[in-house]
């Protein structure tokens, strides 16, 4: 019985569980069907299932955090290194300040960013974000290189609500043409 689709709370298959291994170590779900010699169209509907979406997507987060706590783990290590060569006197003129420019960047970046964005899952919401973001850069809130990152953002967001309404349209006309008495595609009319 395939998950989710019987009922609730039911646990994934051996297929299903190869499959979200497969998600997760191919960069396509083409390359993850075929490695888990599952079919493409059975992982794409897998997918759609609240049970393995679900599934899938924790073990996306676990994977990130764990790469999110070894870096974290790196940085610590190596800021120890910038504020040993700081206090170091053997240290040269050139290294000592190199270290204070990698902590001053660092804090640059660390700061809190002036603003807060409304919810972003929609061409609205991210037309009231890039309004705030000028209003911060006006009001001194933000630099401009930081509204520059906060916009090149802003504009993948955009671009992926773009590409995900342009999928939706997309399955909404296959759908009506497979359900359309010719299966195909509308003739005109001749005139």
């Amino acid at each position: 019985m395939v998950l989710g689709v019987k009922g609730n709370g039911e646990k994934l298959t051996r297929h299903q569980e190869k499959a979200i291994a497969a998600l997760l170590e191919h960069p396509t779900i083409t390359a993850a069907a075929k490695a888990s010699g599952i079919a493409e169209t059975t992982l794409r509907r897998w997918l759609k299932v609240p049970g393995f979406a679900s599934t899938y997507a924790a073990a996306r987060r676990g994977i990130v955090d764990g790469v999110v706590d070894r870096i974290h783990k790196a940085l610590v290590g190596a800021f120890a290194v910038v504020a040993k060569t700081l206090s170091d006197p053997t240290a040269s003129h050139s290294a000592k300040l190199r270290a204070s420019e990698i902590l001053f960047d660092i804090g640059l970046r660390e700061r809190p960013a002036g603003v807060a964005l409304p919810d972003t899952g929609t061409a609205t919401g991210i037309s009231q974000a890039i309004a705030a973001v000028s209003q911060a850069v006006s009001e001194g809130r933000l630099t401009a290189a930081e509204a520059e990152a906060i916009g090149r953002l802003l504009n993948s967001q955009a671009n992926a609500l773009s590409l995900a309404d342009t999928e939706r349209r997309l399955a909404q006309l296959e759908a009506a043409l497979k359900d359309s008495e010719g299966g195909g595609l509308p003739h005109e009319e001749a005139a």
